[in-house]
């Protein structure tokens, strides 16, 4: 039995090797055959050529059509710059041009005004010169046609008693060419002895009266009845006697209808003139005008 297994296996590897000699000699024949075949034909190329799908030649095209986009792109967009550039340097001539026009405005804007300001200053000259002559012929005008108040009468309105208001009026009249506008008047008395000068400022102490009444020339006012001050019976005495002088002192202010308004001023002075019979309390009289009176400083008209 073990003896018929050994056969059996003996003869199946011999079976084995004969089939496995021709197979190896078909393999060598092949590769002989193989190896005397020209390299770079079809059947064994010297370049292997990769077809394309059609995948492949989609994306391809895609990417051929994106390269042509950019291509365009870009040329536009350097197209565009340069036309860009073109207008920034059409800005920049004109705002040359317009620095240049500036300038010559402002130059000839220049000289206008210098011109200008000539024209002013020599017109401003031309101005004060006929205001300078204005003001000389007004002068000369005011100065020839003006208002003057002279003084006509003052009159003792009532006799004079001791303790008792010294009641004055005047009289004045405007002996000049034109209109006199009155503003204030003044009226004082003083009891000065024969000997001695009257007081240099006869109104010191005193208010003035206020007046608003226009008076043309030729016209004549009379004011009301105004106190002048008061005697005792002392100073009475002495001026029935002669050892006193009773003196009035009075003034006019006024203007003139001048623009603006020139103001003047007329003073006075008079010396009571006593008359009718003497009493120890009583005096009469009018206020004259003396050589002491018109030489003394108060009389004068502005």
């Amino acid at each position: 039995m073990r003896w018929l297994i050994l056969s059996l296996a003996l003869m199946l590897g011999i079976a084995q090797s004969q089939d496995k000699a021709p197979a190896r000699q078909r393999a060598n024949s092949a590769t002989q055959k193989t190896s005397e075949e020209q390299i770079g034909t079809d059947k064994r190329p010297l370049v292997i050529e990769v077809k394309p799908t059609e995948v492949d030649k989609k994306e391809a095209e895609s990417r051929e059509a994106e390269r042509k986009d950019k291509a365009r792109s870009d040329k536009d967009l350097v197209y565009w710059t340069r036309v860009l550039a073109g207008l920034a340097l059409l800005q920049i001539l004109a705002l040359i041009c317009q620095a240049v026009f500036f300038r010559s405005q402002a130059r000839s804007l220049r000289e206008t005004i210098t011109e200008m300001q000539r024209a002013t200053l020599a017109s401003q000259n031309i101005a004060v010169a006929s205001q300078d002559a204005a003001n000389i012929a007004r002068q000369e005008y005011v100065s020839t046609h003006r208002p003057r108040i002279r003084i006509k009468h003052v009159w003792l309105d009532e006799e004079i008693e001791s303790g008792k208001p010294i009641m004055i009026r005047l009289v004045g009249v405007n002996t000049g060419d034109t209109s006199a506008r009155l503003t204030q008047f003044g009226i004082v008395t003083h009891a000065v002895p024969v000997s001695r000068h009257p007081p240099n400022d006869p109104f010191s102490g005193s208010l003035p009266l206020h007046l608003a009444a226009d008076l043309v020339s030729g016209q004549t006012v009379a004011t009301e009845a105004f106190a002048g001050g008061t005697l005792t019976l002392s100073e009475i005495e002495d001026i029935q006697k002669r050892r006193l002088s009773l003196y009035c002192f009075g003034y006019i202010e006024y203007t003139d209808t001048s623009h603006p308004p020139v103001p003047r001023k007329t003073s006075f002075c008079r010396v009571l003139s006593v008359s009718g019979a003497e009493t120890h309390a009583v005096i009469s009289g009018a206020f004259i005008k003396t050589p002491d009176s018109e030489m003394s400083e108060h009389n004068y008209a502005d």
